[in-house]
């Protein structure tokens, strides 16, 4: 009886420490690379990782198109002041040259002639009273571009400002002049 219990007990002994061997073993096993718990982690960092990458993708886009924006109105801005310096200077030749497919220079009454606005004489506004306001695409529009800006009056008893928005259109690929409204 005492042999029975003896291997009895060393039969249990062998069981429980088979046992643990396999738990930990499989404990091993689960923690080892290429574990599918681990892989489990290693996807949703996969997954995160992709998502940041698509959002700066975005915002890469985003800064893109703001830095070419800028890069638009720069040029435009430019090209405004020209076109106001050439309605002063009545450089009929010039402002041909940077006028729309709408737009008409009549060199005899000095105006612009559009389409959309209708008549307007030339402007007449000194460059140092000019401010920049802002500018951008109207409704989204890629082929539009207007460009704000406003004459300031700082004299005694005429102060004030008269806003300009200066008009331009996309023609194959080349910033025109498409007329201007003011109040």
């Amino acid at each position: 009886m005492r042999k029975l219990i003896t291997v009895m007990v060393l039969l249990a002994s062998i069981s429980i420490v088979g046992c643990t061997d396999n738990q930990e073993a499989d404990a091993d096993h689960e923690s080892a690379p290429g574990s599918t718990q681990e892989t489990a982690v290693t996807d949703q960092e996969i997954d995160s990782l992709r998502k940041e990458n698509d959002e700066l993708k975005t915002k890469v886009a985003e800064l893109e198109t703001q830095i070419k924006d800028q890069e638009t109105a720069r040029v435009l801005l430019n090209q405004s002041f020209k076109i106001i310096s050439a309605m002063e200077k009545k450089d009929y030749n010039y402002l041909k040259s940077v006028a729309g497919p709408d737009v008409t220079i009549s060199e005899k009454d000095n105006k612009i002639i559009t389409e959309k606005h209708g008549e307007y004489k030339f402007l007449v506004a000194p460059m140092d009273k000019l401010e920049y306001r802002g500018g951008g695409y109207p409704d989204g529009s890629n082929d539009q571009f207007h460009i704000f800006l406003a004459t300031v009056s700082t004299e005694e008893g005429n102060e004030g400002s008269s806003e300009i928005y200066m008009h331009f259109v996309k023609v194959n690929n080349e910033w025109k002049y498409d007329g201007y409204i003011t109040n």
